[in-house]
């Protein structure tokens, strides 16, 4: 019996969000069935096992949280570069202790996030879910969101977008709703034919309170014109408000209103909109953030709603609005609307070409037709009676693999490194075809000894070969000089100052033998630097990420220094004998731009000594630019005009980045902290400029906090007081920040202070990257909030929201940031 596992970070009605309902929505529709339903929560609330087997009582729930401290200890130490690839790391980890359990036919990820990454590496790797399939569902991934949103970039951002990339590259099936939104993402990503063969289309259930026959049926006298998505910018609410005002300059007698039935993710939103309204027009215009859901959906069935966005991977909103008598107005430059999809022109909607002169003279053309104009009938959608994992997959049965591997192994400074190296290999690598050995002349007075002694090796092992070149040649010259004698089927590029994992360079020569689609692989390093006393302290982490077609344009995000390649095609493209550093960067980018794909090894498995290593990074400033702008003349672009190469690209996120010492340990192996992205850099400069401002101010004044509430679940806004229909559970959204960014970490605490006594609330962090861009603040803090009362409030009885500021578990700072009521 075929079994299925979601990975979500929502799940209706314990978080929101479109993809909870999402779901939620599966669940309740299929659960119960023959086939067996997991999920894997993998966001931050605490859900109680009990309201879940309630709920979803065919449904077997893991958490995140569930991991062992292990698995933990093990990811935290290397530090990934973001939190969403840490978090990616981790439900490998616990995927894999599941996967042994449970025997999952299918996972399930969503594509937001890249959290099926290391997943999916794992796989391709061999290592495991040999005897699962794979699958990520197009909702829509940063990189996506990034084509119709100006957003902060940043390094750290461009890895994060590859990261996504490469994972539903990866995948070994990809499911959406409709069939445009997967062509509009092979567009984006510049996927195959091949990525497209993948693909299926599962149209997902939507349910709604209520189904109307037939839409709303219209009377422009009164008839209002709602927007229900976020006020966001690739949901286009400026569309709609240009729109608006030419509308009702051209029909003044339009007697509705248009009403914004959404709330704003990024603060700042709605005063945007209202500078765009003419002030006599301002009174036509109303906002409605929060409302109770019965009467939310009572408007939406009576208006018309406008759909302006730009982008959507299937849009739950306008189905529901439509399924419930709404009369949809949609923009059909948007793939979820266009033509084959469920929406068709003046039968179940209206279309416009997605600018605001367009959809103003759409709904003049309404108007104008007023007493006329058709009734529209719902949206007809059918779910998929036998999703995906319905259908039991055959795979191929494991054979054993033989391969052969050559080694090209150079040196630069430890003699100690080398024969370590050497012998390392011929210990526990096994089909070693021959191991070449590129020496020099070093300082250090034991590598003739050294050399001597592999020397007498190689007398009885021919595997072994020694090559001894003047100081003056550089690692491309000598690599390319053996390069033509490998005679295995995978070569491993290794400088000998790198300590390998046992066996690493065997299993992953079999993990390319095994497919014709890789032909390289990407290992994850880490730096340590030693003690006095020889006591190893972890450094940095270098994680490749693959293809890395943005990112790897600004930095090294390929490997560090050592990989694994198919040798017919490291045969095929020489090393750059310019580079004297950098260049294993240069020849993985040339063979990815030649259509190479890498496999990510999963796990550490090389590690580098910062003091040995140091000597394979630029020596000087002027080599590290000569070293980039030879790695950029290797990629090429192209568009309808024609085509070239990157001559020259300006590092836009460094511009407010000091000058780097490049010969600094960690240089070659520090992404993270030596090229943290602009908006990092700019924030951390605020924080050290305002240190010493701050320690001239007397007490404690730079020690000022803002909360803002969003929403209060079932709660409504009005006359400056929340009012709360239940007084069992009251649960606050928002976001709250310091005034000024502070190196010490703050406690925060919520009470609900009325009826003679201090209700306290159970305070969750939630990441929200929008707060810290909007105030250019850092990132690393969870600005984000949900609180949650613990006990029943009084009916009537006036509550203070009351936020408790402590640092070192000194009480800072008390806010009080609104009021709510119980009205029963």
């Amino acid at each position: 019996m075929n079994s299925v596992c979601f990975v979500t970070e929502e799940i209706m009605p314990f978080t929101m969000g479109g993809i909870g309902a999402f779901a939620r929505n599966i669940l309740d529709t299929y659960s119960g069935r023959c086939e067996h339903y997991y999920v894997l929560y993998v966001g931050d609330l605490d859900i109680d096992l009990c309201e879940w087997n309630l709920r979803f009582p065919h449904v077997k729930l893991f958490k995140l949280t569930d991991i062992s401290p292990e698995a933990v200890n093990k990811w935290s130490s290397l530090k990934p570069a973001h939190r969403l690839v840490y978090k990616s790391a981790l439900i490998k980890e616990i995927l894999i202790e599941l996967n042994r359990q449970f025997k999952f036919t299918y996972i399930e990820f969503v594509d937001w996030g890249g959290a099926g990454f290391f997943t999916i590496q794992t796989k391709h790797a061999g290592i495991d879910f040999d005897e699962t399939i794979l699958v990520v569902r197009l909702h829509t991934t940063e990189g996506v969101l990034r084509n119709f949103e100006s957003r902060p970039w940043g390094k750290t951002t461009a890895k994060l977008i590859d990261f996504e990339r490469k994972a539903l590259a990866d995948a070994d099936l990809i499911v959406a709703h409709i069939w445009p939104v997967v062509k509009s993402v092979q567009k984006s990503y510049g996927f195959d034919d091949a990525w497209l063969s993948k693909a299926v289309i599962n149209l997902p259930p939507v349910y709604t309170p209520f189904k109307a026959a037939k839409t709303v049926q219209l009377d422009v006298d009164r008839q209002n014109i709602v927007f229900t998505s976020k006020l966001q910018e690739i949901k286009k609410p400026t569309v709609l408000v240009h729109a608006a005002v030419m509308f009702l300059r051209k029909n003044v007698s339009f007697g509705g209103k248009i009403i914004f039935c959404a709330f704003e993710p990024v603060p700042g939103w709605r005063n945007r909109l209202l500078d765009l309204i003419p002030d006599d027009l301002k009174g036509k215009f109303v906002f409605l953030p929060f409302m109770e859901s019965d009467k939310r959906n009572k408007l939406i069935s009576e208006s018309i709603v406008v759909f302006p966005n730009a982008y959507e991977a299937f849009c739950f909103a306008a189905y529901e609005a439509s399924i419930m008598g709404g009369y949809c107005v949609l923009n059909a430059e948007n793939p979820a609307f266009g033509l084959d999809t469920p929406w068709i022109e003046e039968k179940n909607c209206i279309k416009f070409n997605g600018t605001a002169s367009s959809l103003s003279d759409t709904l003049s053309r309404i108007f104008r037709q007023n007493g006329s104009i058709p009734r529209l009938s719902p949206v007809d959608i059918r779910h998929e009676e036998n999703p995906y994992w319905s259908i039991s997959p055959k795979f191929a049965s494991l054979t054993k693999v033989n391969t052969s591997v050559s080694f090209i192994i150079t040196t630069h400074c430890s003699a100690a490194s080398l024969k370590k190296t050497v012998l390392g290999i011929l210990k526990y690598e096994y089909d070693v075809a021959e191991i070449f050995v590129l020496a020099r002349f070093s300082t250090d007075p034991d590598l003739p000894l050294v050399l001597e002694a592999l020397e007498k090796i190689s007398k009885n092992d021919k595997r072994l070969k020694i090559a001894i070149a003047d100081n003056g040649i550089n690692d491309p010259v000598l690599i390319n000089s053996v390069l033509e004698q490998c005679s295995g089927d995978t070569t491993v590029i290794l400088p000998a100052e790198c300590d390998f994992l046992p066996g690493f360079f065997t299993a992953a020569a079999n993990a390319l033998h095994k497919s014709s689609f890789y032909d390289l692989v990407l290992p994850i390093s880490s730096l340590y630097r030693l003690d006095e006393h020889g006591v190893k302290t972890h450094v940095d982490t270098f994680l490749p990420i693959g293809e890395g077609l943005i990112s790897n344009l600004l930095e090294n995000f390929t490997a560090a220094h050592a990989f694994v390649c198919k040798s017919y095609r490291m045969k095929k493209y020489s090393f750059c004998e310019d580079l004297n550093s950098h260049y294993e960067w240069h020849f993985i980018l040339g063979l990815i731009q030649q259509g190479s794909k890498a496999i990510v090894w999963p796990d550490l498995c090389l590690e580098y000594d910062d003091a040995k290593i140091s000597q394979l990074a630029p020596k000087d400033l002027a080599e590290f630019q000569h070293n980039t702008e030879i790695v950029r003349r290797s990629a090429t672009w192209s568009s309808a005009s024609g085509g070239g190469n990157f001559l020259a690209l300006c590092d836009v996120v460094e511009n407010n980045t000091p000058t780097p010492n490049v010969r600094s340990e960690t240089v070659q192996h520090n992404p993270l902290d030596n090229y943290r992205s602009a908006y990092n850099k700019i924030a951390k400069k605020k924080i050290d400029l305002l240190q010493e401002v701050l320690r001239r101010l007397s007490g404690e004044y730079y020690l000022s906090f803002y909360v803002n509430i969003e929403r209060i679940d079932g709660g409504i806004f009005e006359n400056n007081i929340w009012e709360v229909q239940s007084p069992d559970l009251i649960q606050i959204t928002g976001w709250w920040r310091p005034k000024y960014a502070l190196r010490s970490e703050v406690e925060v605490k919520c009470y609900l202070a009325g009826g003679g006594r201090n209700v306290e609330c159970r305070f969750q962090r939630q990441n929200r990257f929008d707060v810290a861009a909007e105030f250019s603040i850092p990132n690393d803090v969870d600005y984000g909030f949900i609180c949650s009362s613990e006990e029943t409030l009084l009916p009537g009885a006036k509550y203070v929201i009351t936020f408790e500021f402590r640092i070192n578990s000194k009480l800072k700072r008390v806010v009080n940031a609104g009021q709510c009521r119980v009205v029963l």
